[in-house]
């Protein structure tokens, strides 16, 4: 098999070809195989940092539904993680589902937490850095007051980038789509800081597909610091700053109901792997 290799990968490149994503599909297979010491029929929830040569693989993908990603999210390699949900039912062998998250960093054991770090010019969330800088009248400091005058550590809160089908939809597992699946693989990620009620929020762009899924899940949302008005920010194919009406920004904070939602549906999450 083909392997990608670590010296000669871009490390951020979003056009990898047909053969070389199929070859990295089936490298993740492997990667995913050899870790877990499993080759059942299953999902599972692969997080892959950044600069792993595996990731260009998602980002081609990403290109795919979202052509102007690349130009999104030019300065903000180093802070994204992607999270890909690797479908090996009925020999299907690939990537079915993914996201692109920020605001989470590895830890010493290789896993990833979430862990956003800011400083005077970041949140260290990208979704929220982006708002602030699109010209909403939305501070930073506005971010802050908001959630810390409510008690929520920030650097607890991660955020969804992108969060898409790759080709045709796969069928639910243990009763859930694939992208509740992923949900849960994202509050996973924070309860490895501690998850308690009032203590973190999951920011994401959410379109009306998702947001239909979350309420049928009885997965509570609200406008990001109370602002209904808020808009998702974009770039038009020239090169300037545009908003994208399909999708809006959402909260989803570690409120009672939520994460007695994420309690129930637990036992029923992806076995995880770190790359």
């Amino acid at each position: 098999m083909s392997r990608i290799s670590r010296q000669d990968s871009k490390f951020y490149d979003y056009d990898v070809n047909p053969e070389g994503v199929a070859s990295g599909q089936l490298e993740l297979l492997e990667e995913i195989h050899t870790k877990l010491g499993t080759t059942d029929e299953n999902v599972y929830a692969a997080w892959i940092q950044s600069r792993n040569p595996l990731a260009n693989i998602v980002r081609t993908l990403e290109k795919q539904t979202f052509p102007e990603i690349e130009d999104v999210m030019r300065d903000y390699e180093e802070e994204s993680t992607f999270l890909a949900l690797v479908d090996t039912r009925q020999q299907a062998n690939r990537i079915a589902h993914a996201f692109r998250i920020s605001g989470a960093s590895s830890s010493s054991d290789g896993s990833v937490v979430a862990n956003s770090v800011s400083n005077d010019n970041s949140t260290g969330i990208v979704l929220i850095d982006d708002i602030i800088n699109s010209g909403q009248d939305f501070r930073i400091n506005d971010f802050r007051d908001y959630y810390s005058s409510r008690g929520f550590d920030l650097s607890k809160c991660i955020s969804v980038e992108t969060n898409w089908i790759v080709g045709e939809k796969s069928e639910k597992f243990n009763g859930l789509p694939l992208p509740q699946l992923g949900y849960l693989a994202l509050f996973r990620l924070i309860e490895a800081r501690g998850l308690n009620e009032g203590d973190a929020v999951l920011f994401a762009h959410a379109n009306r597909v998702a947001t239909i899924s979350l309420a049928m899940s009885g997965v509570e949302y609200e406008p990001i610091a109370g602002r209904e008005d808020l808009k998702t920010p974009t770039v038009k194919p020239d090169g300037t700053l545009s908003f994208d009406d399909h999708y809006k920004p959402v909260a989803i904070p570690a409120s009672s109901q939520n994460l007695e939602v994420f309690k129930q549906l637990s036992t029923f999450a992806a076995p995880q792997i770190f790359i």
